[in-house]
């Protein structure tokens, strides 16, 4: 049995069962368990829960008979969508004082980039809101005409947000706007 098979990853919004489960087995039967021994026996259409080990048992329909040994596999389950709230509010009330990009964090392979109403890019960080240093204040910090110690002014900003979904396998971009109210 391959490792990956024995950790699984599952998106939050699709609402997996156990019969999404992946096993390498297509000649019997599988049965699920929620204990290594004994314990209850799940349905196919039982909600998987995170951060849980589910155990299958071979059952042959031939002998009737169930294997011993159940094969543990733990699942996982992960938000797949990011959500960006798009407004910055730079005013020392230290609210809503910098880009949000919920769920972030789960995908590292990201970047963020910031463009003014002309279209020059005045921000970029990759692995944006990975770490507690990786977020956008509404300052820029690429382009040779910018302080990077100074706040935007107040508008309307475009932003690009592009991300390596690992566990749905596809490169996904988010475009849109962001406002910045400056009343600093």
């Amino acid at each position: 049995m391959q490792h990956e098979l024995l950790n699984q990853n599952f998106c939050l919004e699709s609402d997996a069962t156990i019969s999404d489960i992946i096993i390498d087995n297509s000649s019997n039967q599988i049965l699920w368990y929620d204990q290594p021994i004994g314990g209850n026996q799940l349905t196919i259409d039982d909600l998987l829960e995170n951060n849980t080990i589910y155990y299958a048992a071979i059952y042959n329909f031939e002998s009737g008979c169930e294997s011993f040994n159940r094969l543990p596999i733990t699942v996982n389950i992960n938000p797949c969508e990011v959500n960006i709230y798009n407004a910055i509010s730079i005013n020392n009330n230290y609210e809503n004082n910098y880009m949000v990009i919920e769920n972030a964090e789960y995908y590292p392979d990201n970047k963020l980039d910031v463009y003014n109403r002309n279209g020059k890019l005045i921000y970029r960080q990759n692995g944006y809101a990975t770490d507690g240093t990786k977020l956008f204040y509404g300052k820029g910090n690429y382009g040779v005409f910018l302080n990077s110690n100074d706040y935007l002014p107040t508008g309307t900003y475009m932003y690009v947000f592009s991300y390596y979904n690992n566990y749905t396998n596809e490169a996904i971009v988010k475009r849109g706007f962001l406002t910045i109210n400056n009343s600093l």
